[in-house]
């Protein structure tokens, strides 16, 4: 799946961490019918977020890292939004 999503990109998103994880979350979404641009914004933002929260294997993530890492992405693209799109992204997909 993510071979038809991220041609350019690929690789990236192939060797970061949690691939299996993300793969089938991004199938369970693909069954409502998103859109492509849909998947990939989400995508990204999961990509984002196994970097920010060091994310290498299964362990569980407290809330005050989420929120943390969503207020350093959100400053990296000086928009306090994109702080709550990401915290929604992380719970609604």
């Amino acid at each position: 799946m993510l071979a038809q999503l991220f041609k350019r990109n690929f690789n990236h998103h192939q060797n970061a961490p949690l691939l299996k994880e993300r793969v089938e979350y991004m199938s369970y979404l693909s069954i409502n019918n998103p859109t492509e641009f849909r998947l990939k914004l989400i995508e990204g933002y999961l990509l984002r977020a196994t970097e920010l929260l060091r994310l290498e294997d299964h362990r569980i993530v407290t809330v005050e890292e989420i929120e943390a890492a969503a207020v350093k992405w959100g400053n990296e693209n000086y928009s306090p939004f994109k702080k709550e799109f990401f915290l929604w992204i992380l719970n609604h997909g």
